[in-house]
């Protein structure tokens, strides 16, 4: 059953945190069982947080991206010359063109 619990955790917890729980839940009873429950919520509270401040981190980049394009489209209407659009967005023309 350990061996089972270690593959079951193995790249959720790290190795020392999988050898706490399956001590915990040797002793028996409830208590165990409650300390693999609180150390999965945790867990699960701390990927989401990750999973939300990289969803935040892409939407603001790829925003950014977005923000940047539509001014060199708007520079390019106006007949700006393409190597200061360039200088000014950061983009290459390839990128804009």
């Amino acid at each position: 059953m350990n061996e089972v619990i270690r593959i079951a955790l193995s790249g959720i917890l790290d190795v020392e945190e999988i050898e706490v729980l399956i001590r915990e839940l040797n002793k028996g009873g409830g208590k165990g069982m409650l300390a693999v429950k609180e150390v999965l919520e945790r867990d699960l509270k701390k990927r989401m947080t990750d999973s939300f401040l990289k969803g935040e981190k892409y939407g603001k980049e790829n925003g950014i991206l977005e923000g940047r394009l539509e001014d060199a489209k708007n520079m390019l209407e106006k007949n700006m010359d393409i190597d200061l659009i360039e200088e000014i967005t950061g983009l290459k023309r390839e990128e804009f063109m």
